[in-house]
């Protein structure tokens, strides 16, 4: 027993003076100086001799292979301090005497305390594998050999179960193992915080124009005046001497457009909203979507019959190609001659800034190639093909696809009542059988004036507007 103890006491010295190995070579390069002081401190005059005295050698690999375990480790603390001194002296001289000849020296000590430290991990890891292996021996007279954990607890088992009875009559039973499946039925779970919105369509209409707050007391109407184009004479002219001049005719219309309420209502139980209250908190989002669909769409297409706005692309001039002759036409193309048919008779008041479009419609440009398949790209238009001769590009789905519409977007207004109202009342029995109703809305109405829908121009046909233009 006394035996096994003290080779324990040696051998927990070992793994101490590894650890210490470890602790000086980091210090080498952090502190050279501590170092130097440490090794100075555990030198014991061994055969290597002594730092402190100045007697160190630098033992050979020979040298260091007959060295017991212990005094391997020793020897590499020594080694490291006394090459650590070295690196000092060599810093040292080098204040005073920068030369190429130091430099390489301190450089190559570097590399030498490096391939010196991975040889030094080797030896310390073969002690402390020689440390396991001798501490397992004194857990009984099994062979020392490699084996897997489960093998040891196989091997030991007897071992294991007699140390665990600790005098008692009774013994641990290792049994089946306990995983999840263990639990039969089980109600544990990670339950996701959130539920998410279903997605849809982009919706920029809304974006593009200016909005207009219209309080109180409107009547629901928003009325104007507008020029009567269809009376209106621009007749200046040259006048001779002694001539009459020409004389013109303005004349001015009152309009009146009705606003648009666009809502949507959905009947809730007071159970839901008070048993489900993360699915009630979603309700309010989805009335809002919907109702936003509803008005972006209104704002596009509206026809401007019934209850229903005038849209933009209602309101626009149809653009009518003409033959051009040009090669291949593209959309780019297209895009470039639609803006001047807009400008070219009144480009000092518009200045084509939009150009919404089908997605179907702008990946068929931006995908377009030539013979030797290379992209398409005309000097007018930016690298990602979303500007076209200074017109940004918009995805719009509810533009149907093969048509187009450009515009100027200062001439479109929104008026608008309110905002966006969310509402919770009661409807006929609702009260009675313990129901409640959100209801959302807005009111509001797109105006583009008859002066200015000159601004906007549609296309009905993409692919028949190209094939004119080529022609």
């Amino acid at each position: 027993m006394r035996k096994n103890k003290i080779a324990f006491n040696k051998r927990l010295a070992m793994v101490a003076g590894a650890i210490l190995s470890f602790i000086v070579l980091m210090m080498v390069f952090i502190a050279p100086e501590a170092a130097i002081y440490m090794g100075t401190g555990l030198a014991i005059v061994p055969i290597w001799g002594s730092i402190a005295d100045k007697t160190f050698k630098v033992l050979t690999a020979d040298e260091v292979a007959k060295l017991e375990t212990s005094e391997q480790i020793q020897y590499f603390n020594d080694l490291n301090a006394h090459k650590a001194e070295e690196l000092k002296n060599l810093k040292a001289e080098l204040k005073t005497a920068n030369t190429e000849q130091l430099n390489k020296q301190i450089a190559e000590l570097r590399d030498e305390i490096k391939a010196d430290a991975l040889e030094q991990n080797k030896t310390i890891l073969k002690a402390l594998e020689e440390q396991g292996l001798a501490m397992r021996k004194l857990a009984g007279n099994a062979p020392v050999t490699r084996e897997s954990f489960n093998e040891f607890l196989d091997k030991n088992k007897e071992l294991l179960v007699g140390i665990t009875k600790n005098g008692s009559s009774s013994a641990i039973v290792i049994k089946a193992d306990t995983v999840r499946a263990s639990v039969t039925d089980s109600k544990e779970y990670y339950a996701v915080p959130d539920i998410g919105q279903i997605a849809t369509r982009k919706l920029n209409i809304y974006d593009l124009f200016a909005k207009i707050p219209v309080g109180d007391a409107s009547g629901g109407n928003v009325m104007y005046y507008d020029w009567d184009e269809a009376t209106t004479v621009r007749a200046a002219a040259v006048v001779a001497e002694g001539g009459t001049f020409p004389a013109s005719t303005a004349k001015w219309k009152w309009y009146s457009l009705p606003l648009v309420k666009v809502g949507d209502i959905l009947p809730v139980s007071e159970e839901f909203d008070k048993d489900m209250p993360k699915f009630a908190a979603e309700l309010s989002q989805f009335l809002s979507i919907n109702v936003n669909m509803a008005v972006d769409s209104q704002l596009y297409d509206g026809p401007g019959t019934g209850n229903n706005m005038t849209g933009v692309y209602t309101a626009a001039a149809t653009y009518t190609a003409a033959a051009s002759g040009i090669t291949d036409a593209s959309i780019y193309d297209l895009a470039v001659d639609v803006k001047r048919d807009i400008t070219a008779a009144k480009g000092s008041k518009y200045l084509p800034n939009f150009i919404l479009m089908n997605p179907t419609d702008i990946i068929k440009y931006k995908l377009k190639k030539d013979a030797n398949n290379n992209y398409i790209m005309p000097p007018f238009a930016s690298a990602n093909g979303q500007i076209i001769d200074n017109m940004i590009v918009i995805e719009n789905s509810d533009t149907t696809a093969n048509t187009m519409l450009v515009g100027d977007n200062r001439f479109g207004k929104i008026y608008e009542v309110d905002g966006y109202k969310l509402q919770k009342g009661f409807a006929t029995g609702d009260f009675e059988s313990d129901m409640y109703s959100l209801k959302a809305s807005r009111r509001l109405m797109l105006l583009v004036k008859n002066a200015d829908k000159g601004g906007f121009r549609k296309v009905t046909s993409i692919s028949a507007a190209l094939t004119t233009l080529a022609s």
